[in-house]
């Protein structure tokens, strides 16, 4: 990277050439015009033969990575675990793609997302595994689900299982995850059971689509916090099964439920019948 010429009446400017390993020299001169000029034009040349690359892929980081730089697997790129947050893989290619190669930049956010979440997965800190499956869940990372897998029935960490169980349920392939989730709607753990029956329920199972409906009353009966994301689960277009579908009907007519609560309730069965007939 060439740094940049400092004002001052004499100065002496040494640029490090990247990929070359070289040192330029700019000798010491007065700032008059003429000699801006002159140095400027020997910075632009510098720039100039800099060697043009592609984006090449950065390297596995070991387990035992730390705080540190990871050496690239080429040249061409090199991944960081940045010291301030503890943050790994960031690439960084020697050329960005042309402004409108929206292909070429969606690479690199995905090459950046998976080495995160391999990174991050095998994190000792419980946060960083969090943060890791988030990024699988939101980016849709299929090819690291197996690892997700392993997490929720293994990793130490009650949250952390709780994450994992949610990416399983939420994954796009939910119905190659099915013995997993059978197993984790097992779980003593009321919200590793609610996502595992809720990945079930998506597969049109509708007698998981009823224990889930059975396990919001419950909880709801026990006066359990939190159960917001329990019923955006079951109002999902996705399950529409006999028992769900009758309960939103029973929901969204009933004079003793709050007028905005049957609102919704009877959006949410429309949006199930269409889905229903849409099958």
């Amino acid at each position: 990277m060439t740094k940049p010429i400092h004002a001052a009446t004499f100065f002496l400017t040494v640029a490090l050439v990247a990929g070359t390993g070289g040192l330029v020299l700019l000798a010491a001169g007065s700032t008059r015009d003429t000699e801006k000029r002159s140095n400027l034009a020997a910075l632009r040349s510098i720039a100039a033969a800099r060697p043009s690359s592609a984006l090449g892929p950065a390297a596995p980081l070991p387990k035992d990575a730390t705080n540190v730089d990871a050496p690239a697997a080429s040249p061409r790129a090199a991944s960081r675990i940045e010291p301030a947050l503890g943050r790994p893989a960031v690439v960084a290619p020697a050329r960005l793609p042309a402004a409108g190669d929206d292909a070429a930049m969606a690479a690199i956010r995905r090459s950046t997302s998976v080495t995160f979440a391999v990174t991050g997965l095998r994190d000792p800190d419980a946060a960083r595994r969090i943060d890791a499956l988030r990024a699988i869940r939101d980016e849709g990372l299929a090819e690291l689900v197996p690892q997700v897998e392993r997490i929720a029935l293994e990793d130490p960490d009650a949250l952390v299982r709780r994450f994992a169980a949610q990416t399983l349920a939420l994954d796009a392939e939910f119905g190659r995850r099915r013995d997993t989730l059978v197993e984790l709607a097992r779980s003593d753990d009321w919200t590793i059971r609610a996502n595992a029956l809720f990945g079930l329920s998506r597969t049109g199972d509708e007698e998981s689509q009823a224990k889930l409906l059975d396990l919001a009353t419950s909880l709801e009966v026990a006066g359990t916090d939190h159960l917001d994301g329990l019923a955006r689960a079951l109002a999902s277009p996705e399950l529409h099964g006999a028992r769900i579908m009758a309960h939103f009907r029973a929901r969204a007519t009933d004079p003793a439920v709050p007028e905005d609560e049957r609102f919704a309730c009877g959006q949410a069965l429309c949006m199930k019948t269409l889905a229903a007939n849409a099958r």
